[in-house]
């Protein structure tokens, strides 16, 4: 069994609404923050997802490869119980390195 680890760093070309798909005392877009610190993040499941969408999209990753790293889709995995795994690739949630705070020079400033 390979046990492999790498740390990734991910940024966003345009604004990024990671929602919590439920509404919270009158705010109907709430979005994904971490229970212990309330700072924005994102959920693995959808970094997952949006490494699996771009590995479908990807020439050097086929059907199989596709299949070892992600599981199945849960259309066919819902039609056949033999089938059905867990994808060997294992996401954490993607939490803020740099949060953008309001400064008296410039707009903002970057802070860790």
């Amino acid at each position: 069994m390979t046990t492999q680890s790498a740390l990734l760093l991910l940024t966003t070309e345009t604004p990024l609404h990671a929602g919590a798909g439920q509404s919270v005392a009158g705010i109907d877009l709430p979005i994904q923050r971490e229970s212990h610190t309330h700072w924005p993040c994102v959920y693995g499941s959808g970094v997952k997802g949006a490494l699996r969408a771009h590995a479908h999209h990807h020439p050097d990753f086929g059907p199989s490869d596709l299949l070892d790293l992600f599981g199945p889709d849960h259309a066919a995995a819902a039609g056949e119980r033999d089938s059905s795994h867990a994808g060997a690739l294992l996401v954490g949630d993607a939490l803020l390195l740099a949060l953008p705070v309001r400064s008296l020079q410039t707009c903002f400033k970057w802070v860790t």
